[in-house]
């Protein structure tokens, strides 16, 4: 996951650096004409930016894919699973869904996806 936000803080500054660019030329040069390099280039660096987008690119799709199609739960090296429910290194995430929901035959994947998807 810090990957996919990485991607998606570094799209999204790109993107505002980009309108920034866009209005600073607008306003020391005029209007940009649709077929000029600058209008090119601001084409070509926005979708470099939406390349990167975790949520525009597909990663988000093919995440939640693997998800449904998963039957375990693989957890980021910092967080670990223990038998009081969900932890990570800001705390409790899902114990008392933990506690709640334990032995009703639903797995530890499905709890968090449904938590993700706010289902």
């Amino acid at each position: 996951m810090d990957l996919e936000v990485e991607l998606w803080t570094a799209s999204n500054n790109i993107l505002s650096f980009l309108e920034a660019c866009e209005q600073t030329i607008k306003e020391r040069f005029g209007p940009i004409e649709p077929d000029s390099r600058e209008a090119r280039w601001l084409c070509c660096a926005r979708t470099y930016a939406n390349r990167l987008n975790p949520l525009m690119n597909g990663r988000l799709e093919r995440a939640i894919k693997s998800l449904r199609e998963s039957t375990t739960v693989i957890l980021p090296a910092r967080q670990k699973f223990q038998s009081d429910g969900y932890t990570s290194p800001h705390g409790p995430i899902c114990s008392s869904c933990w506690s709640e929901h334990a032995g009703t035959g639903q797995t530890l994947r499905r709890l968090l996806l449904e938590t993700a998807l706010n289902v």
